[in-house]
């Protein structure tokens, strides 16, 4: 993720916090550029929305996926 787009993540949303540490997850349920998902970390699931760079990146059920922050309630998530 580049530092333009970290900045709209920050500016979107004064919730929003990107976590410095890398921290992974396992999807739980399908997630896509268009569609939340759900993730689990630690045995806890997480409502969960896909960061991309690319237009069409789907997140299958059972890929492991790197946690970049949350808004509110919801991880941030990308593909590894």
């Amino acid at each position: 993720m580049n530092d333009q787009e970290l900045s709209w993540i920050s500016s979107a949303d004064a919730c929003t916090h990107i976590y410095p540490e890398q921290v992974q997850a396992l999807v739980l349920q399908d997630i896509s550029d268009k569609e939340k998902g759900r993730v689990a970390i630690a045995g806890t699931s997480f409502s969960a929305t896909l960061l991309c760079e690319s237009d069409s990146c789907v997140l299958r059920k059972g890929t492991m996926v790197k946690v970049l922050g949350r808004r509110g309630l919801t991880l941030l998530v990308s593909p590894n």
